[in-house]
């Protein structure tokens, strides 16, 4: 079943592949790589009902992780990713907002540039420039 997700998955096929992770991850909960898997799939196809569940994938990931930890930065950075792909820009900026000032910013510089990127969009989106 997992080479038939991921074949729908390479082959552009999304909602196929998430709903075959799906099934997986119903039989295997604790398995980490795969709802990190499905997590991002959900983030790819950008529905708002794929946004939706790559949140609450993410959010989950984000609690398997130590707090501060890069797996942790990293799934947070996804959460508020989905908030603001999801138009939830004051979530975004708060969740961002919290992680920089509890852990700092990631020492991933690739991460910490996306991270800053994103925070300083969501704070353009909830405090737009008066004309």
């Amino acid at each position: 079943m997992r080479c038939r997700a991921q074949g729908f998955a390479a082959t552009g096929d999304l909602r196929s592949a998430i709903e075959l992770y799906e099934q997986l991850l119903r039989r295997r909960p604790k398995d980490t790589p795969l709802l990190r898997t499905l997590a991002t799939l959900c983030l790819q196809c950008a529905t708002t009902e794929c946004l939706e569940k790559a949140k609450t994938y993410w959010r989950l990931l984000e609690n398997r992780a130590l707090p501060g930890s890069p797996d942790w930065m990293q799934s947070r950075y996804h959460v508020a990713e989905c908030c603001f792909k999801l138009r939830q820009f004051e979530l975004c900026r708060k969740l961002l907002s919290v992680a920089r000032l509890l852990y700092g910013l990631p020492k991933d510089k690739t991460l910490r540039r996306k991270f800053q990127q994103l925070e300083t969009a969501a704070e353009a989106a909830t405090h737009p420039p008066n004309r």
